[in-house]
């Protein structure tokens, strides 16, 4: 599959262009496009009934689209102006009527030419839309949100994000756990104790939290919360947080999260705002309310299901992990990365182990060494029993060892080598070594090329 071609709009362009056109079609068209990330035929079939203006979405067929707050109240403003013509969106200026995809294209080409965009298409809003979800979000939450797959948004678009986007993408979120879970303890029933934990234990966006109302919660029979076309099975001390809070709050408010002092819903700026606060009293200065949520993400849609996996089988490839949770293999491999930087799974060759169990890569020469030092001699399955490895995957590990003159092989026994040893040793054990050792080495190449 080829790569896009994309054309960067100009970002203040658009902004005056969105300004000027104002509530026309082709302002609403512009907007769907580069502030929601919609397709043409999507702008076209769009509807009313898909739009919760209160919880700020668009529910297309296939995905739920979070809204920015400046796009649903001009969309909020637009239904009052046209919701005696039609239910759909987009209507055309003069008749108010349904438009045709090739109008959209047509009328968005001549608006974007008109303010010196002559190279910019509809589609490239789009795209644009996308890097700047791929800037701020996780792969996998820009992949639920724009329709793509995690390995076409890979393919397609991490090579056109800027070097600084490239950055903040790698920055995966990750913190210490531990800490988090001391700052909860000392928020307790805080506001910003309510926000941290329905960020990190629920998966809820600042939105999500700030009009959050207990009629969505069922606290006792299931155990549940009710989002637009989602309902969530709310984690076991998550419920027990919620229940302690229900019994505190008063009865007359609806919203789950109020103000400490005058007990009403927060402002919108005062979610974050707490949030923000409350991790830098726990000394976790770099980390957003979105890397709560993020975190959320990779624990439910693939760390939990893969850890319970590892537990079983002692350990994870590619394959298994694209078999388990029905994905691309190529998919697996970001996830299998993301769980290595979050020191959930240490890698050697194509398999991932548990670290508590395993030790790391760059610790293997230093513990074989130690143990050679020490017992003058090992076979190599007293070896691999030390990494807790599979023998074939110790062969690279030996051969780069004698190959550096580090160890040698007699018969079947691996020695230290002493300073001054004959390098001739070496030769000799590592041709002896090398059947196995490229047997091990195809298979990983086999893995992944996949």
């Amino acid at each position: 599959m080829a790569g896009i071609q994309f054309r960067k709009p100009d970002e203040k362009c658009i902004a005056a262009l969105l300004e000027k056109e104002g509530y026309s079609s082709a302002g609403l068209i512009l907007r769907l496009a580069w502030l929601a990330g919609l397709l043409r035929g999507e702008i076209a079939a769009l509807t009313w009934k898909q739009i919760s203006f209160t919880q700020k979405y668009a529910v297309l067929p296939d995905r739920t689209i979070p809204l920015p707050s400046d796009l649903t109240v001009y969309l909020r403003n637009l239904y009052i102006l046209n919701r005696g013509y039609s239910d759909r969106v987009l209507l055309s200026d003069a008749r108010k009527e349904p438009m045709a995809e090739q109008s959209i294209s047509r009328i968005a080409r001549n608006v974007l030419n008109q303010a010196g965009e002559k190279d910019v298409r509809l589609v490239d809003l789009r795209h644009d839309y996308i890097l700047r979800q791929l800037a701020e979000k996780s792969i996998s939450e820009t992949a639920r949100i724009s329709g793509m797959t995690m390995a076409a948004l890979q393919q397609h678009f991490t090579v056109l994000m800027e070097p600084q986007e490239k950055q903040r993408e790698e920055k995966t979120g990750f913190f210490d756990a531990e800490a988090l879970k001391e700052a909860l303890q000392r928020e307790g029933l805080s506001p910003a104790g309510s926000i941290l934990r329905l960020a990190w234990q629920g998966g809820l966006s600042a939105p999500e939290i700030r009009t959050l109302e207990w009629d969505q919660l069922d606290l006792f029979s299931g155990g549940t919360l009710m989002l637009e076309k989602e309902e969530r099975k709310l984690p076991r001390e998550l419920l027990e947080y919620l229940r302690k809070l229900r019994e505190k709050s008063p009865r007359k408010e609806s919203h789950v999260v109020l103000s400490a002092r005058s007990l009403k819903p927060l402002r919108a700026d005062y979610v974050p705002k707490l949030a923000r606060e409350a991790l830098v009293r726990a000394g976790m200065d770099g980390v957003t309310l979105l890397d709560l949520k993020k975190d959320w993400i990779r624990r439910t849609t693939y760390e939990t299901p893969l850890l319970k996996i590892l537990a079983t089988d002692g350990h994870l490839t590619s394959a298994i992990v694209a078999a388990s949770l029905g994905v691309p293999q190529k998919q697996a491999y970001p996830m299998l990365r993301d769980l290595v930087k979050a020191k959930k799974l240490v890698r050697v060759g194509a398999r991932y182990y548990d670290p508590e169990v395993v030790p790391p890569p760059e610790q293997h020469e230093e513990i074989i060494l130690r143990c050679l030092r020490e017992q003058g001699s090992a076979v190599r399955q007293d070896l691999v029993r030390l990494l807790n490895i599979e023998p074939r995957q110790a062969y690279p590990i030996l051969r780069k060892l004698i190959a550096s003159g580090k160890i040698r092989l007699e018969g079947n026994r691996y020695y230290p080598v002493q300073t001054g040893a004959a390098s001739g040793d070496a030769g000799v054990s590592q041709t002896a070594e090398t059947p196995e050792g490229e047997q091990g080495d195809t298979q990983r190449k086999e893995e992944f090329s996949a």
